[in-house]
Formats: C-alpha cells, structure tokens, sequence
C-alpha cells in the first residue's frame, strides 16, 4: 500500500501556495519522528520550517538532512495555486492527486493519507 503525505507553504509576497505530496510505498511517519527527536526537538509539537535561517539554527538544519534521506526514498509532486484561491487550496490539491496518481500509474493501488496533524 502506498503512502500520501501532503503540506503547504503560503507565500504571501509571491502570491502563491505551494502545496506538495509525498509518495512512500511505506509509512515514514516513524522515520520523520524519529529524526525530530534525534536533533532535540518534539514530533507533534515542532516541526521543520523551510524558511529558517539555517546557519542560525542547528537543529532546523541538521533535520533538513535527515528529512532529505527520508526523502530520497520517496517521490514528489507539487501543486501551484494563487494566494487568491487560498479558500480553494483543498479542491486544487485534490485535482493534482488526480493527476499525480493517473501519470504515475497509481490510480488502481490501494492508499493511505498521512496529513501535517502528526496523525500517522
């Protein structure tokens, strides 16, 4: 059974929202907890920031790389949609899951989704 994981990023000052879905044949929900907890920080309480200083702040930065060897083993595909459809961002991102499962030949796999609440 595959695996989807989805999170966005609101860029107010570009006026767009990037949202991304992760694919993992395998729940790494315990491998992304794992790595939180391994640089000092709490799974469901924090969580990695993109848009941190790296050079100021170690911990955000060495998880940046134990994400980026979660993530080696998975594939991504993204969505792009105007701040100004922010209200829409859900039926947007399900119309790119269309789209990301018919191109990848994942339309007739059974699936799981994992969100950004920490729910595994």
């Amino acid at each position: 059974m595959g695996h989807f994981y989805f999170d966005e990023t609101i860029q107010e000052r570009g006026g767009f929202i990037i949202g991304a879905f992760v694919y993992s044949t395998n729940d790494v929900t315990p491998e992304v907890y794992s790595a939180i907890e391994k640089v000092g920080l709490r799974p469901g309480v924090d969580e990695f920031k993109s848009g941190t200083r790296m050079d100021r702040s170690p911990k955000q930065a060495e998880l940046r790389s134990r994400l980026m060897e979660i993530l080696s083993n998975t594939r991504v595909g993204i969505v792009v949609v105007p701040t100004t459809e922010r209200a829409l961002l859900g039926h947007h991102a399900l119309l790119g899951l269309r789209k990301i499962l018919s191109a990848n030949g994942l339309a007739d796999k059974p699936h799981s989704k994992s969100g950004t609440d920490h729910d595994p």
